[in-house]
C-alpha cells in the first residue's frame, strides 16, 4: 500500500515548502522519509517598465522574452553576468515565442505578414531566417543545431549545422508544442505524446489518448506534461530508463505548464487560488512553492538553479527570476583605460579613458560604481574620462542581485599634460668683430615641472644659417666646437665668421623632458654682424 502524505513546513527564508514523504509499506515496519529541501537565494525582477514582458526562456546567464514596450511585440535578452539588457528585434512588427540555446536566439516572426522563424546568432550579430512558408509557423524551440517548430499541424526540424530541413510528422492528426534535447523530439499528438529518435530514425508513443496529455518538454531520458487522467491537470513524469511514468503532483488544483532541467520541474500551479510557480527535485524528493504573492505568475521556465516566469504583480506582466543556489560572493569587476598603457615611466600625457566590467554567475550583477579621489560613489554606466593632472586614485566596486558588495578595487592613474618650463640664457648674444676668432658660449639653464618632475634637459642643436665653409681664403673650417649634443652641455665655442660680410645667425636649441614624456625647446641666438 502506498500513502501520499502532505506536510507543510516554513523554510529559512519564509517560503512555504511542501515536503512529499512516501511511505511504503511491504510487511516491514514502516519507514519514513524526509529530505529538507536546499536554502534558497533571492528572487529578482528582471524588467519593469510599465509595459507587457511575457514568454520568458533561459539558458545559462541569459534570459530572452518578447516585449510590448515599443507598442509591437520585439525580443529582448537580459545578461545575468553583466547585467546588461540588449533589444534582438526592432521590425515594426510583432514577434513572438522566443527560445535559446547557447548563442541562439529563435523566434516567430511577424514581419512579412505571416508567421516565420528567425534566428539570431550572439557571436556573430547576424539574424537569419530558418522558414518562409505562407501558412502558421509556430512553437519554436532549439537544442544545440537543431531547431523544431508547428507548422499546419505538424512537426519540423531544421539542422543548422547541415541547412537541412525534415518533416518529422505527416499523420492526418493534430501534432504540436513540440520540445527537443539532444536528438530526442517530443511534441504532443490527438493520439498522445510521441517521441522521435532523429539520429534512430524512430517514433514512439509515450502516452496515450485516455486522457488529456499536452505541453510535454524533455530532459536527457525524463519527459513531464500535464495530464487531466484524475479530472484535474496534474503533472506526470515518463522515465526513458526505466519504461515508468510517475505522478509529480496529485492535489486537486489545476497544475500547467510544465518545464523541466536537470533534477528539477517547474510548473504554474493554482492550489492557492491563483496562478504561483511551483518546484519540484527529484533528487530530494521536495516539492517547493517558488512564488506566493496574490497575484497570478505563468509561463516558468528553469535552467540549473535559475528559474524565470511572467509575473503581474506590478499590474502588467513582468519577467522575474529566482535563484535557488545561495549566492555569498561579491561579483567581480576589471578595468581597461584608453590609452592601454602609459610611458616607461608610468605618467600618462593625454587624459585616459576607464572602463569597467563586471561579471555575476550566480544572482547576476546589480549595479557598479566608482570614485576619484576619495570624491563622492558615481554610478558607472559607461566609460568616463579622467582628466585630472596629478596622481589620481580610482575606486570601484560592483553589487550583485543578492546583495553581495565587491571588496574595493584601486588603481593609480597619474596624468602630467603641461610642458615643463624651460629658461636658457647665454653669456653673449654677439660676435664682433668677425674676425674668425672662436668665443667661448657659456649657457645658464633652469627647468621646473609642477607635476610629474623630475625633469631633464640636454642641448639637442647647434645650427647656422651660413654654410662652415666656403670660397672665401680667409674662411676657417668647424665654426661650432665643443658641444656635446644630448647632454647637459653648457659651454661650446662659436667661430666670429660671417661669409661675404652678410651676417651670421647662430641657433642654439635646448630641449627639456619630464618624466610624462612631455617636450619643451627653447632656441637662443646668437648674431655675428657683417664686416
Amino acid at each position: 500500500m502506498v500513502n501520499l502524505i502532505k506536510q507543510r513546513t516554513q523554510s529559512k527564508h519564509g517560503r512555504r515548502v511542501l515536503i512529499t514523504l512516501l511511505v511504503i509499506l511491504l510487511g516491514l515496519p514502516v519507514s519514513l522519509i524526509v529530505n529538507v529541501p536546499k536554502t534558497f537565494a533571492h528572487e529578482m525582477a528582471v524588467t519593469t517598465n510599465t509595459s507587457a514582458q511575457s514568454n520568458p526562456a533561459i539558458y545559462q546567464d541569459k534570459i530572452v522574452w518578447q516585449d510590448y514596450r515599443n507598442g509591437n511585440w520585439d525580443i529582448y535578452m537580459y545578461d545575468l553576468s553583466t547585467g546588461k539588457e540588449t533589444q534582438i528585434t526592432s521590425s515594426p512588427n510583432n514577434e513572438w515565442n522566443p527560445a535559446i540555446y547557447g548563442d541562439k536566439i529563435v523566434w516567430r516572426d511577424f514581419r512579412n505578414k505571416h508567421a516565420e522563424l528567425y534566428m539570431y546568432d550572439l557571436s556573430t550579430g547576424q539574424e537569419t531566417l530558418i522558414t518562409t512558408y505562407l501558412g502558421t509557423t509556430s512553437n519554436p524551440k532549439i537544442y544545440g543545431d537543431r531547431i523544431v517548430w508547428e507548422y499546419n499541424n505538424d512537426i519540423y526540424l531544421y539542422d543548422l549545422s547541415t541547412g537541412k530541413q525534415t518533416q518529422i510528422t505527416s499523420d492526418s492528426y493534430l501534432q504540436s508544442d513540440p520540445a527537443i534535447y539532444e536528438d530526442k523530439i517530443v511534441w504532443e499528438d490527438y493520439a498522445g505524446i510521441y517521441l522521435y529518435d532523429v539520429s534512430m530514425g524512430t517514433k514512439t508513443l509515450i502516452s496515450d489518448l485516455h486522457s488529456t496529455r499536452v505541453h510535454p518538454r524533455i530532459y536527457a531520458d525524463k519527459i513531464v506534461w500535464k495530464d487531466n487522467r484524475t479530472g484535474n491537470l496534474d503533472i506526470y513524469m515518463y522515465s526513458l530508463s526505466t519504461g515508468s511514468t510517475t505522478q509529480i503532483t496529485s492535489n486537486s488544483s489545476e497544475q500547467w505548464d510544465p518545464e523541466i532541467n536537470g533534477d528539477k520541474i517547474v510548473w504554474r500551479d493554482h492550489r492557492n487560488g491563483n496562478a504561483d510557480i511551483y518546484m519540484y527535485n527529484l533528487s530530494t524528493a521536495t516539492e517547493t512553492q517558488i512564488t506566493s504573492n496574490s497575484s497570478s505568475q505563468s509561463n516558468p521556465a528553469i535552467y540549473g538553479d535559475k528559474i524565470v516566469w511572467q509575473d503581474n504583480r506590478n499590474g502588467n506582466a513582468d519577467i522575474y527570476m529566482y535563484a535557488l543556489a545561495s549566492d555569498n560572493e561579491g561579483p567581480v569587476t576589471t578595468h581597461s583605460l584608453t590609452p592601454s598603457l602609459p610611458n616607461s615611466n608610468g605618467w600618462y600625457k593625454s587624459n585616459v579613458s576607464i572602463s569597467l566590467s563586471a561579471t555575476d554567475n550566480e544572482s547576476g550583477v546589480s549595479k557598479t560604481e566608482y570614485r576619484i579621489n576619495g570624491g563622492a560613489w558615481t554610478s558607472y554606466s559607461e566609460p568616463f574620462v579622467l582628466s585630472n593632472e596629478g596622481t589620481n586614485t580610482v575606486e570601484y566596486r560592483s553589487t550583485d542581485q543578492a546583495g553581495n558588495i565587491e571588496q574595493t578595487k584601486s588603481i593609480q592613474v597619474k596624468i602630467d599634460k603641461t610642458a615643463p618650463v624651460l629658461n636658457v640664457q647665454l653669456n653673449r648674444t654677439i660676435l664682433r668683430p668677425a674676425n674668425h676668432r672662436l668665443f667661448p658660449i657659456r649657457a645658464q639653464v633652469s627647468v621646473s615641472d609642477a607635476t610629474s618632475g623630475s625633469v631633464s634637459w640636454a642641448l639637442t642643436s647647434i645650427i647656422s644659417n651660413q654654410p662652415d665653409t666656403s670660397s672665401d681664403p680667409l674662411d676657417q673650417a668647424n665654426d661650432i666646437q665643443g658641444a656635446q649634443l644630448n647632454t647637459a652641455d653648457t659651454t661650446f665655442y662659436l667661430r666670429a665668421e660671417s661669409w661675404k660680410g652678410r651676417g651670421r645667425v647662430y641657433i642654439i636649441t635646448y630641449t627639456a623632458t619630464d618624466l610624462a614624456g612631455n617636450k619643451t625647446r627653447t632656441t637662443q641666438k646668437v648674431f655675428v654682424p657683417p664686416y
